[in-house]
Parts: structure tokens; sequence; C-alpha cells
């Protein structure tokens, strides 16, 4: 679900909305997967908001907190690997937005201390993505060229996000670990992981984040499931699974009949008496 105010229709040469100055057509739209809704086109506006405020917030980063501000979370998740680049995708955002240093998000700390060189837009957009959660998502309606309409595994909320790219190579019911940021006017993917996972494959990262967050089967409140424990538990629970996923795709396959037993694959060969080859033929020809 999407809540909220809507924000007028963005005309090509209105100004952008996300407060460059620039028109919009020269702003965000140029940079954006052309949308085919309004909803899709303010979802790359705000994306376009944020994405222009992190590189400040991560240049800063380093000023205020060391170079090394990003290790010990880096750390904590690089259990039997370290992270792949495409990874970052998703890690980016858990760093900014939920991964806490000295007491709070790096987000949260740019906006106290530097949020008064922000358009009022990007300090919202920043806030909005500082509210977001991670979770496991599973993809329950897929509207190619629009969004996704996600189930949250773990809360039980609906979402619909606009995200063009994503609608084009997501499959239904497989699941995503990902964060979903409501803004004002609309619901968009903030960070997910590039290895979605099929519903069987899903269940053991599902079952052991429900095991440390100590429910089977309710809906956890997102308040509890911020719990950087928990968010830490999701990532290494995933990465796990796909490194598992992995492992099985380079094993020699081994496929077992219903008793358990290997299945071999046999052929039988049979002596014809000369002359009856047609007779044999036909009775074959009549097997269904």
């Amino acid at each position: 679900m999407s809540a909220g105010h809507n924000m007028s229709p963005t005309a090509r040469n209105d100004r952008c909305p996300c407060g460059s100055g620039k028109k919009y057509k020269r702003c965000c739209l140029g940079r954006a997967e052309p949308a085919n809704t309004e909803q899709g086109r303010l979802a790359h506006v705000r994306h376009s908001a944020e994405n222009a405020v992190v590189d400040s917030i991560v240049g800063w980063a380093g000023h205020r907190f060391g170079s090394a501000w990003s290790d010990r979370a880096i750390e904590a998740i690089s259990t039997g690997a370290p992270p792949e680049p495409d990874e970052f995708e998703l890690l980016l955002p858990w760093l900014l937005y939920l991964f806490p240093i000295q007491g709070a998000p790096l987000a949260q700390h740019f906006l106290a201390e530097r949020g008064t060189e922000l358009t009022e837009f990007q300090r919202e957009s920043l806030a909005c993505n500082l509210a977001s959660h991670l979770s496991l998502w599973e993809i329950r309606r897929v509207e190619s060229g629009v969004g996704l309409e996600l189930f949250d595994l773990l809360t039980h909320e609906t979402r619909f996000v606009h995200d063009v790219r994503g609608s084009r190579e997501a499959q239904r019911w497989t699941v995503l670990l990902a964060a979903v940021t409501d803004y004002p006017e609309v619901s968009a993917l903030a960070g997910i992981h590039p290895r979605p996972l099929p519903p069987v494959e899903s269940i053991e990262p599902l079952t052991e984040v429900r095991r440390v967050l100590g429910v089977r089967t309710r809906a956890v409140p997102v308040a509890r499931l911020c719990a950087p424990e928990v968010q830490l538990a999701m990532i290494l629970a995933w990465r796990l699974a796909v490194a598992e996923q992995d492992a099985r795709a380079r094993a020699p396959r081994v496929v077992n009949n219903t008793d358990g037993d290997p299945l071999v694959l046999c052929a039988d060969h049979f002596d014809v008496p000369g002359g009856d080859n047609a007779a044999v033929l036909a009775k074959l020809a009549a097997i269904e």
C-alpha cells in the first residue's frame, strides 16, 4: 500500500521536484528508465533525490567517523565470503539507513549535522528511507513495465512498489531480500539483494530469522524487525542460502525414486524373430 497525499503530475518542462533547479526532462526524467505511470515517474524522482545525497553522505562519513567506518558492518556479514560488488545494491542502503554507528544510522547523523544544506524534498526523502526496513518479500503480482506487489513474509504487510526494471525481471512467488521505502505518494524498492530465491529455497532463511525473533508464524512488528541483530541475521541467513544454492548447482545431479533409491536410466534390448517385424511394430504402435 502507498499512503499519503499525491504530488501533482510533473510535466517535462516543469522544474524537477528533487530540488535541483533543473527542468524535469533534463534531470530525474533523463536518468530514469521510462515509466508508464505517474506513480512510476514519482518513484524515479524520489530515487534521484535520495541518490543525489548518497555520495555526500558517504564522503562526509569518512571525515566524521574515519575511513574505516563501514568495516565493522562488512566484517559482520562476511562469514563464508566477502560480499560481491553487486551485493552493495542492498548493503549500501543497509549501511546508510539501518546499521547503527554510535547509536544511530549514518543518514540520521548526516541529517542532524548537515540537513540544513539539503532541500526540503531531499530531507523528506532521506527521512522516509530512514523509516524503511529490510525484510523477506514474496512477489505476489507482477505488472510488467510498472511494478510488483510484494507481501512481507515477516510483518504480513503488502506493498506495491513501482519499479520498471524489476517488473521486467521478476517472477511471481519468488522471494526477495529487500528494503521498501514508503514515500508520501509512492512506495519503492530502496535496496535489493541481487539473488532472489525460489519459494522452497527461501524457507531456510525465513525459518532462521523467525528463530532469532522467537516466533513461528505470527506477524512481527516493524520496530522489532528493525533491531540491528535481526537485520544482520537476515543478511547472514540469505547469503548462506545463496551460497548453498551455488554449491548445489556445482554438485553432480542425483535423482532418486519415491523410495529414495538412486534412479538409473537403462535400455532394454529384445531379439525379434525374423519375419515378424511388421507385426511387432504394429503392436508397439498400439501401446499408449
